[in-house]
């Protein structure tokens, strides 16, 4: 289990990453992700991924990519809701073409004020609000594309985002989170740590038949691989 109840939206945001393995976030971010900011900052906080800001959200797609390409791990994205979004899908578009994987976060705002907390601002209304949201708008360039509309699904969905980009065949995954949930406190944990992440490592505690017969992939795993596999000429 990881857990993630009673911690801000972005807090989990950031532990739920680096239980999945990501150990940097491109980011060519907005002001909508200064409580990720603000859970960066936290004193004391260890196995945090490393944060690295960027100019142009081409070019943070473009570094994940290149990470993901030379290192085997998956990088996640941060960036602007909207216009940055759709600056995003040329990568992104390439990185599903190359199968490589990475899961793309981007801001929105799901009100204009009308709550108590922070105001996002009037630019929202103007100018930043897009029928559907980002998620809507880059849906075709992406593996997965989702819009977290309720804080009781924020800790499942990063997960299920890293889940799906490194499932066969590979590629970058979407998710939009509001600022409004990343400044919230979260309401449930996520089940378990790993899930059914492919590629998670095996429980080597665990006798081989227990793992699917004789220590072998079961056959889920092996019709995943060999979707695959031709790339690499080697059948599992």
């Amino acid at each position: 289990m990881i857990q993630t109840k009673g911690l801000t939206g972005a807090q989990t945001m950031l532990r739920v990453l680096a239980k999945m393995g990501v150990e940097k976030i491109f980011a060519s971010p907005g002001s909508e992700w200064s409580p990720v900011w603000e859970a960066l900052a936290e004193p004391g906080v260890e196995g945090m991924p490393q944060y690295l800001s960027t100019r142009h959200e081409e070019v943070a797609v473009g570094m994940a990519s290149g990470y993901a390409k030379s290192t085997g791990k998956l990088p996640a994205v941060m960036i602007h809701t909207t216009v940055g979004s759709l600056h995003a899908t040329m990568g992104m578009r390439g990185a599903i073409r190359e199968q490589v994987p990475m899961v793309v976060f981007s801001g929105e705002s799901i009100g204009y004020g009308e709550d108590e907390g922070p105001d996002p601002g009037g630019q929202w209304l103007g100018h930043l609000s897009n029928i559907g949201g980002p998620a809507k708008l880059v849906e075709q360039t992406v593996k997965w594309s989702f819009g977290v509309n309720n804080k009781a699904i924020l800790p499942a969905t990063v997960q299920r985002a890293c889940q799906l980009a490194m499932a066969a065949p590979k590629g970058p995954t979407f998710v939009s989170l509001s600022m409004e949930h990343l400044f919230d406190k979260m309401i449930k944990d996520v089940a378990g740590e790993l899930g059914f992440a492919p590629g998670a490592p095996a429980d080597l505690s665990r006798p081989p038949e227990a793992q699917g017969g004789s220590g072998q992939p079961r056959c889920r795993d092996r019709l995943m691989r060999s979707r695959d596999g031709g790339r690499s000429g080697v059948l599992a």
